[in-house]
């Protein structure tokens, strides 16, 4: 199982967009992201997808359903585990048009 050596364990710094209703594709960037290992998406709570590796230092991967308009941080796992100090964040929104008298805003 991979330790906390930045070489061997992934670190995730940066989610990209920060902010996207459920079905976003987000990319996660950060180091040690190995080729050949299984990652998963992890969302604050019990929520995890699988994620895409495209490079030793990018992921991504597809926001779940669960949390809506919750602030939550995600965090890129291998077997369970990450060493991400302070995992960024990511804020969902309802992707909804709001209609008022004047019109759609």
């Amino acid at each position: 199982p991979p330790d906390c050596h930045p070489n061997y364990c992934p670190k995730t710094s940066e989610v990209n967009p920060s902010s996207g209703g459920p079905g976003t594709t987000v990319v996660l960037t950060g180091i040690s992201f190995n080729d050949g290992t299984v990652y998963t998406c992890h969302f604050f709570g019990n929520v995890n997808v699988t994620a895409k590796r495209t490079s030793d230092t990018t992921a991504e991967c597809v926001t779940p359903m669960d949390a809506q308009g919750a602030k939550v941080t995600v965090d890129l796992l291998e077997d369970g585990k990450s060493c991400s100090e302070m995992p960024p964040t990511f804020t969902y929104t309802s992707g909804l048009t709001e209609c008022t008298a004047d019109g759609m805003k």
